[in-house]
C-alpha cells in the first residue's frame, strides 16, 4: 500500500481540532522536534512522516494507523464516524488490557442470560447446517443479502460492560448459492434482550469493516494473556512475594 500523505496531514488536521490539541503540545506527546509538524506540512516538502511518530499519534488520539492512513475522517458521516470511534476505542482499550474479554460457548450464554433473545429452538432447513445446544441455536437477527446464516464459526467473545450489559463479538458461516464466506456480529445482550450493534458482511463491505476484523482478530489473541479474577490474581500474588 502507498502512503498517501495528503491523506495522512488531513486526518492529522481533522483529529487535532476534533481533540482540541495543538500542534506543540502533540509535538511534545508524540516525542518529535519543536515545528516538526509545521515542516511535514509545508507545501513542497516531501519528507514522509515516520512511523514511529504516526504510532505515537495513535496512542494520543487512541485511534489505529489504519485509521490515520487510509480513512478519510473528515467525509464520514456521523454514523460511520460512531462506529470508527468504537472500533478504535475497544482495540485501544483492549491493547492496554482496560478491557479483559472472556471467551463463551452458546451454553455459556444460555446460562447466564435469557435464552429466548439469544438462542432458539432448531429446526431443519435444507442445505444449512446449524450447530446444536440441547435443540437450541445460535439466533441471529442480521441481514446478510443474498448470503444466508448457516451457524456460529467459533465461540462468542463478550466482556461485561456494567452488571446488566455485556457486549459479544462471533463469526458466522455465511453461503450462498456461488460460495461460503464468514461475517461478524457484535451485539448486547441483557435479562431480556438482544441488542444489535453492527454485522461485517462481504455483501455490503463499510469502511469500518476493517478495523471490526482487527477488533475480532486483536481480541481472540488476547485471551490467554491475561484473564486471571483478582482473588486468583492476589493468591499468586502472596506466593511470589511471601516465597
Amino acid at each position: 500500500m502507498i502512503f498517501n500523505k495528503k491523506l495522512f496531514l488531513d486526518n492529522l488536521d481533522f483529529y487535532m481540532k476534533r481533540k482540541s490539541v495543538k500542534a506543540s503540545e502533540l509535538e511534545e506527546k508524540a516525542g518529535v522536534s519543536k515545528g516538526y509538524i509545521s515542516r511535514i506540512k509545508k507545501p513542497g516538502n516531501q519528507t514522509v512522516p515516520g512511523i514511529d511518530f504516526i504510532l505515537s499519534l495513535s496512542s494520543v488520539f487512541e485511534t489505529t494507523v489504519e485509521t490515520l492512513c487510509t480513512i478519510n475522517c473528515s467525509r464520514l458521516s456521523n454514523d460511520e464516524w460512531f462506529y470508527i470511534e468504537l472500533f478504535n476505542k475497544l482495540i485501544h482499550k483492549t491493547k492496554n488490557k482496560e478491557i479483559i474479554w472472556r471467551r463463551n460457548t452458546l451454553k455459556d450464554l444460555i446460562n447466564h442470560k435469557s435464552s429466548e433473545v439469544i438462542a432458539e429452538e432448531t429446526s431443519f432447513i435444507p442445505d444449512v447446517s446449524f450447530e446444536f445446544l440441547g435443540g437450541k441455536k445460535y439466533k441471529s437477527s442480521f441481514e446478510y443479502g443474498d448470503y444466508r446464516f448457516a451457524s456460529t464459526e467459533g465461540d462468542f467473545y463478550s466482556y461485561s460492560v456494567d452488571e446488566n450489559h455485556t457486549l459479544c463479538i462471533v463469526m458466522v458461516n455465511l453461503i450462498s448459492e456461488e460460495d461460503k464466506r464468514f461475517g461478524l456480529e457484535m451485539f448486547m445482550i441483557s435479562d431480556n434482550k438482544k441488542s444489535n450493534v453492527c454485522c461485517c458482511s462481504p455483501y455490503s463491505l463499510q469502511e469500518s469493516d476493517i478495523l471490526f476484523v482487527d477488533l475480532y482478530n486483536l481480541v481472540k489473541d488476547s485471551i490467554n494473556i491475561n484473564c486471571m479474577d483478582q482473588e486468583t490474581r492476589k493468591i499468586l500474588t502472596d506466593l511470589i512475594e511471601n516465597s
